[in-house]
């Protein structure tokens, strides 16, 4: 686990702490510079981003050590209360951590996700692919898909970074994008990551403990995110909490921050805004 922060010459500047779940490498990269003008990101590396080829099987056996690991990295940075975002699955590890620690978040931001990763989301993001996707983009999928074996055949050890790769007309509002650049030299470890994505995250229940989400929320979905899927599978968790605002992205899939970056920033930062105002 490491952290980066942007370097920031305003130093004077009083800044909002914000704790970002997930690669470093990668969400450095996919963030846009201008968050160091309005925050102080921290960049959290979960044992799946890290590589460890002694290690065999699962760094994690249950979110409940993932919690902790970030816990502890609060604890290293001296944080008091901050920010919490999670993008993808990771926002599953923020959400739990928020539930244990309901005392240090200002507020929680989960960016493109589904509440799980269970066959019925896979199914309603599918419909919605279906659905919204024109015939080029579907075409373009199926050719990228029928590519992907022989590139782990290749190189297995990037097999999590080439399918992520060949999604791309499920991933960005472009379906042509190549983000090979946000994951240059980013290290993966695969148990990890299939344990984490293929088992803890299709049996998460995000519903549970919301009586611990006492702080606000903000949802960010790109309307063209064909791999979390339509954010009205949210509505019922949704409504159980106290205090959600959600901001849907009209031309980013499942990466807002990079496809408008302006707009993404613009979305947090009147959020917090209207919080601080409460």
């Amino acid at each position: 686990m490491m952290t980066e922060e942007f370097k920031n010459p305003h130093q004077s500047i009083q800044r909002t702490p914000m704790l970002i779940v997930g690669s470093h490498l990668f969400y450095q990269r996919a963030f846009p510079e201008k968050i160091k003008d309005h925050f102080e990101p921290h960049f959290f590396d979960h044992k799946g981003f890290v590589q460890n080829e002694q290690l065999r099987d699962s760094a994690y056996q249950g979110l409940e050590a993932i919690v902790a690991d970030i816990e502890a990295f609060r604890l290293k940075l001296g944080l008091d209360r901050f920010l919490l975002f999670g993008h993808s699955g990771h926002a599953y590890m923020a959400l739990e951590y928020a539930k244990a620690f309901p005392e240090r978040i200002m507020g929680l931001i989960l960016c493109a996700c589904s509440p799980n990763l269970s066959q019925e989301s896979h199914q309603a993001a599918e419909s919605y692919f279906l659905e919204m996707a024109d015939g080029y983009r579907q075409e373009l999928f199926g050719q990228d898909m029928a590519g992907l074996r022989d590139k782990i055949h290749a190189d297995p050890y990037r097999r999590f970074v080439h399918f992520v790769l060949s999604q791309k007309a499920k991933n960005w509002f472009d379906p042509t994008y190549d983000a090979a650049w946000l994951w240059q030299d980013v290290p993966t470890h695969l148990p990890t990551l299939d344990f984490v994505w293929g088992r803890l995250f299709r049996d998460y229940q995000a519903d549970r403990d919301l009586e611990e989400v006492s702080f606000p929320v903000l949802f960010l979905q790109g309307k063209y995110d064909f791999v979390a899927g339509p954010h009205a599978r949210w509505a019922g968790i949704a409504a159980k909490m106290p205090k959600v605002t959600t901001v849907i992205f009209e031309k980013s899939g499942h990466y807002p921050m990079v496809e408008q970056a302006d707009e993404f920033l613009s979305g947090i930062c009147t959020w917090l805004g209207k919080l601080n105002r409460a």
